[in-house]
């Protein structure tokens, strides 16, 4: 996948990591201690959502996905501070209810880096 911004002196160059399909859900991204970006993308079709990563050794130029979830609605938060202090990528979200119409849960999903 290409990344959504690279940058060369003095110039920003944009590309699309996703098509997009005319949702409103937002996405998030993160930033670990060692540079790298993270992009929790919620699924515009189905419950569901996928983590991108790209690194700062490979100057943000490739993509690729390092975890998919499924059962998952909504817009994620991510937890800033505990990834900067632990090194850990701790999403908030919300879950289906499983046999339960309805009814809505929540989530958190941790992810050590």
């Amino acid at each position: 996948m290409n990344p959504v911004l690279t940058t060369s002196p003095g110039k920003w160059t944009k590309r699309s990591v996703c098509p997009i399909t005319g949702n409103n859900k937002r996405g998030r991204l993160a930033v670990s201690k060692a540079g790298d970006l993270y992009l929790i993308l919620p699924d515009s079709t189905e419950p569901a959502i996928r983590i991108l990563k790209t690194t700062k050794a490979d100057c943000y130029s490739t993509y690729e996905e390092v975890w998919a979830g499924r059962g998952y609605t909504g817009e994620p938060l991510v937890d800033s501070a505990r990834l900067e202090t632990e090194g850990t990528l701790s999403l908030f979200i919300r879950a289906e209810a499983v046999g339960e119409s309805g009814r809505l849960n929540v989530a958190v999903l941790d992810f050590e880096l």
